[in-house]
């Protein structure tokens, strides 16, 4: 019996390393206005189809437009558009109930910023 306490430790410690790891995944939605007062620099709230609100960290994402996106020549995938309304495809890791963003896929742009380009 005492043989088996280290690897029940054992065991037990990676089964915790594996459950405290991040899960990584992806979705898909709209980019909305923060909630009062929960407004940060280099985050961004996503709104999923089904409601479901998700607060991302884009600071150190790739930006990319989707495959089936036609975007003006002049323009460049970049922070700068993601905008109240713009449809994007998130790809990232989930710790702690938020995201940190590895890709951003722009799917659609908002309406201000076609306005403009």
């Amino acid at each position: 019996m005492a043989r088996l306490r280290p690897l029940a430790l054992l065991f037990t410690l990676l089964m915790f390393n594996v459950a405290a790891s991040a899960t990584i995944g992806s979705f898909r939605g709209r980019i909305v206005a923060a909630p009062a007062g929960q407004a940060r620099e280099g985050w961004v709230f996503v709104q999923g189809p089904n409601g479901r609100l998700r607060l991302v960290d884009v600071r150190k994402a790739e930006f990319a437009f989707d495959d089936d996106f036609h975007a003006p020549a002049d323009l460049s995938p970049s922070a700068k558009l993601l905008l109240q309304g713009a449809e994007v495809r998130v790809v990232g890791e989930q710790q702690q109930g938020e995201w940190r963003a590895m890709r951003v896929e722009i799917i659609q742009l908002a309406a201000s910023t076609r306005g403009t380009t």
